[in-house]
């Protein structure tokens, strides 16, 4: 298992995280594993070509990672389909998808993000939803949840 310093990205700044904990065994559902709100800094890149494998020790165990863009722009490559990233832009990936995310220099991107551990195999998550799509009353629930249970 990874510390909690190596499962955040040192690319941001005004940083508010928290590390739950990896699950014991492959959960039914979605489990929470990490929740947080990050500002990128101009040179942020994350650029995978799969999600990162934090635990070896429990069998079956998948990761999915939820991001939603508050501010700032970049751009979104999933299994090299790419995205613009806007205020209000949400997607998700999990193991085995490739994926690049970029922070325009000129326009930090402000994030929220949910990983969460579920049970691996099926259908892969990948998802990228237009901004505007989402209701301004879900992302202010969404960002008053966050800072709610991570002060």
């Amino acid at each position: 298992m990874q510390a909690k310093d190596s499962h955040f990205s040192k690319q941001v700044t005004d940083a508010r995280q928290i590390f739950f904990g990896m699950p014991e065994e492959a959960p039914e559902g979605l489990q929470v594993v990490s929740v947080g709100c990050e500002r990128c800094l101009p040179e942020y890149l994350v650029d995978r070509k799969t999600f990162p494998q934090h635990t070896m020790e429990v069998a079956n165990l998948g990761f999915t990672t939820f991001d939603f863009v508050m501010e700032g722009e970049g751009f979104l490559s999933l299994n090299e389909k790419p995205y613009r990233l806007k205020p209000g832009s949400i997607f998700c990936y999990e193991r085995g998808v490739a994926h690049r995310i970029e922070n325009s220099a000129n326009k930090p991107m402000l994030k929220y993000f949910l990983v969460c551990a579920h049970a691996s195999g099926g259908d892969h998550w990948v998802h990228w939803i237009p901004p505007r799509s989402v209701s301004l009353k879900c992302i202010l629930w969404a960002k008053s949840w966050i800072f709610l249970n991570l002060s």
